[in-house]
């Protein structure tokens, strides 16, 4: 038996934030499992804005899109972009926050999805942020992580 360590990193980073009303940009990491059968998968936040609500993104395609909507950041997923609806999180006033995602059931605008080994998922959290008293939205970075 090969002993794993619990909620390691799974990701790299595979775009950048923008600076958030926090004065920094927001991270975002994968941590868990890379084997799809333990389905064991978290999506961690670092440097939100305090109790702002915000979802999570998935993608198998990256691509990147500048201040979508009018948006503080830049989105890059492309494609099928599914997203957590049920799952709204909101930061402690330590800008972290987290989620878990269930690998057999990934959202995309045609139903969920499960993740088949080989391939490459993208996150990216969509948050709301406030700049200079204006309501705005802002994207963490946006992790990238190849199951097994």
């Amino acid at each position: 038996m090969v002993a794993r360590p619990r909620r390691a990193r799974l990701d790299s980073t595979a775009c950048n934030a923008f600076v958030n009303s926090t004065g920094r940009p927001a991270e975002l990491v994968v941590t868990g499992s890379g084997l799809l059968a333990d389905n064991e998968a978290t999506l961690q936040a670092f440097g939100l804005p305090e109790q702002s609500p915000r979802y999570a993104l998935v993608s198998t395609t990256f691509g990147v899109v500048l201040h979508p909507n009018g948006s503080q950041g830049q989105l890059s997923l492309q494609g099928s972009i599914g997203r957590l609806r049920d799952q709204i999180f909101v930061a402690g006033p330590d800008g972290r926050a987290e989620v878990g995602l269930d690998l057999t059931q990934l959202p995309q605008p045609n139903g969920a999805v499960s993740a088949v080994a080989g391939e490459t998922w993208y996150a990216q959290a969509w948050f709301r942020d406030r700049v200079g008293g204006v309501a705005t939205s802002n994207f963490t970075s946006t992790a990238a992580v190849r199951f097994e």
